[in-house]
């Protein structure tokens, strides 16, 4: 049985989830309005997955999520979030989230993101999709650590993405015009087969160019 713990500022998602997940066999052990609450309540009880919602009081998703990664071994968080956007995805995966599933997705997603994670310790949604993780696997690894793969600018550019930084703040700290920055960006992902700002930050920790 998989142990599960919640953590979510709003009580009717909280309750409706625990509802779902013990209806497919599944034990809800925590569930929490908020990190510090989840970590005072994992001190106690053994979990295997945490669903964590990333804006919530007292302390947000991204730190709760970076504390229970440094822990160093499970639960694993699978982020649970309304948030689509680069930014969101990127930090929750720097934190160690292994799994983003939008709370819009359907029931059945979900399902397979915690069952996934528990069994592989990991799962890709279309957010973070298949076709990204597949360009992202199929590349040619073995130039990869050659230092004259990438250049200088790219490396640089490539470890700003991996920030919190918005392209504008990257060509400002790169001192190129935010136009520049994003047609470096255009460049690396052609350069390397990938689609997204998040495939650059998934193959640079993939390939430990950057330590999430």
């Amino acid at each position: 049985m998989i142990r599960l713990a919640i953590a979510d500022d709003h009580k009717l998602i909280r309750k409706s989830l625990c509802s779902m997940l013990e209806a497919e066999g599944m034990q809800v052990v925590a569930d929490a309005d908020n990190g510090k609450e989840l970590l005072e309540a994992l001190s106690g009880l053994a979990a295997d997955v945490v669903l964590m919602d990333i804006n919530m009081p007292t302390l947000d998703g991204i730190e709760t999520t970076r504390k229970l990664t440094s822990l160093g071994s499970t639960p694993y968080v699978i982020a649970l979030s309304m948030f689509d956007d680069d930014i969101h995805v990127i930090r929750m995966i720097r934190a160690g989230a292994r799994a983003y599933v939008l709370k819009n997705a359907p029931p059945e997603e979900l399902i397979r993101a915690i069952k996934d994670v528990y069994e592989k310790g990991y799962h890709f949604s279309d957010l973070v999709s298949g076709r990204l993780i597949k360009s992202v696997q199929d590349i040619d690894t073995s130039t990869i650590h050659d230092p004259t793969s990438l250049s200088e600018r790219e490396l640089t550019f490539l470890k700003h993405c991996c920030t919190e930084l918005t392209y504008k703040e990257i060509g400002s700290a790169m001192h190129v015009s935010p136009r520049t920055a994003e047609g470096y960006g255009k460049q690396l992902c052609d350069k390397l087969g990938l689609k997204t700002r998040v495939g650059l930050v998934l193959y640079a920790i993939r390939h430990k160019l950057f330590n999430p």
